[in-house]
């Protein structure tokens, strides 16, 4: 398909994007796919009873028992009904491909952070201890000394305040509604 099209890069992953004939823009997949899931990411982090180790492994869970199961049967049936079209089915084998680890760049906290700070998401985090201590716990059946840790971020409000505005068309909105209260 001419609207189709693939791109690859060694040093980074494939951009896949289609054209619509209905419109004049080109819709990048790869980067709503990626949006999606930093998104569904920040949720999962957000989420008061989840630990780090949680989101973790949910990200692990959805991965093994979602999106493989899931890509598997795409590939699948790209092979069924593709194999006339050597070009198509290798087109699409490359696009399941790309989605096949879609947390990749948010496994550890380095790589959350990096990949937050490349999209603009964080700046400056500073990172710091809340509370220190260490107590027995009972590990494998056993009494040991181990140390528990509770750490925060803090952020710089200017940015906070950007990327509150900078959202849906919100800072526009605002001047206009203060405007209107100071016209009355």
């Amino acid at each position: 398909d001419e609207n189709t099209s693939y791109q690859s890069n060694c040093s980074e992953a494939p951009n896949i994007s289609f054209q619509s004939s209905d419109e004049n823009n080109v819709l990048t997949l790869q980067k709503r796919f990626d949006d999606f899931i930093t998104e569904f990411v920040l949720t999962l982090h957000n989420t008061s009873n989840f630990s780090r180790k949680d989101v973790h492994d949910i990200q692990d869970y959805i991965k093994k028992l979602l999106i493989d199961p899931l890509l598997d049967v795409f590939n699948a049936f790209a092979k069924n009904n593709f194999i006339e079209n050597n070009v198509l089915y290798n087109a699409f084998h490359g696009l399941v491909s790309r989605f096949r680890n879609p947390f990749q760049s948010y496994n550890t906290d380095y790589l959350l952070f990096k990949t937050l700070n490349n999209k603009n998401y964080t700046e400056e985090v500073k990172e710091f201890i809340i509370n220190n201590e260490v107590s027995v716990m009972h590990k494998s059946g056993k009494l040991v000394t181990d140390e528990k840790k509770i750490t925060g971020v803090l952020m710089p409000l200017k940015f906070q305040f950007k990327q509150f505005f900078d959202k849906d068309g919100l800072l526009e909105n605002s001047l206009k509604h203060m405007n209107n209260l100071q016209t009355q």
